[in-house]
């Protein structure tokens, strides 16, 4: 992983824990997903950090984030507290296994369309 990497899993981690919690405090569908402490709107930089974009309203770094942290989010919501009642634990663990390995493969295409662009 370089600095880049770090960048965006730390971000996609702190999106999707904002989303988690917009959820759990009885907000619906997903919030715009920008950090708290990000710096005011300004035309032609980044919402999420405030960067310099010739064009749209996120970097690329940001953008890839946005979407792991969304993909995540979607993983989340088809594995909800309560869920796994009276399921086996094996089959509780399978459909995890899945799920991370769906969204390993979701996030190795995300970071491969991030290094097209």
């Amino acid at each position: 992983m370089n600095l880049g990497d770090d960048i965006v899993v730390a971000m996609a981690a702190r999106l999707f824990l904002d989303a988690l919690y917009h959820r759990a405090a009885g907000g619906v569908g997903v919030p715009l997903l920008i950090p708290n402490d990000a710096p005011p709107v300004v035309a032609g930089r980044c919402i999420s950090c405030g960067i310099s974009v010739p064009d749209g309203w996120r970097c690329p770094l940001c953008r890839v984030a946005v979407g792991i942290a969304l993909e995540a989010f979607d993983l989340a919501e088809r594995v909800t507290p309560g869920s796994d009642a009276g399921i086996s634990r094996e089959a509780t663990a399978a459909t995890h296994t899945r799920l991370d390995d769906e969204l390993e493969a979701r996030m190795r295409e995300r970071e491969e369309l991030y290094w097209r662009t």
